[in-house]
């Protein structure tokens, strides 16, 4: 119990939404690791907000950000498979060890992408 303890001190010292908002990105991963009566969509909305504010030193985040993120946790939009099949681009994308930089599939979207 005190390595679990020590673990959950780092965790509270630590910027929770800067690694929750970093697994919600990653492509491979998205919302499947969360628990959604814990951390509905809206709470990915607000944690993206926060921290674009905060990274890029302005007054408010860009107008399409909340509604790209939708899309993303709900994998619709230009997020839906038939526009990025994560799948095929992780199959296709894998480096030699078989894994997958979730950079390379980001790089395949639009650059004016908020996200």
């Amino acid at each position: 119990t005190s390595i679990i303890n020590s673990i959950e001190k780092r965790w509270e010292r630590a910027d929770q939404d800067l690694f929750i908002l970093a697994l919600f990105l990653n492509p491979l991963i998205n919302a499947n690791l969360f628990n959604s009566s814990v951390l509905p969509p809206g709470a990915f909305m607000g944690i993206a907000r926060r921290l674009y504010i905060c990274v890029f030193k302005v007054d408010d985040s860009p107008a399409g950000l909340i509604g790209q993120i939708y899309d993303y946790h709900r994998r619709t939009g230009i997020f839906a498979s038939a526009a990025w099949p994560i799948n095929d681009l992780k199959d296709s994308l894998k480096d030699k060890d078989g894994s997958c930089d979730p950079l390379r599939i980001w790089g395949l979207l639009d650059p004016e992408n908020p996200l």
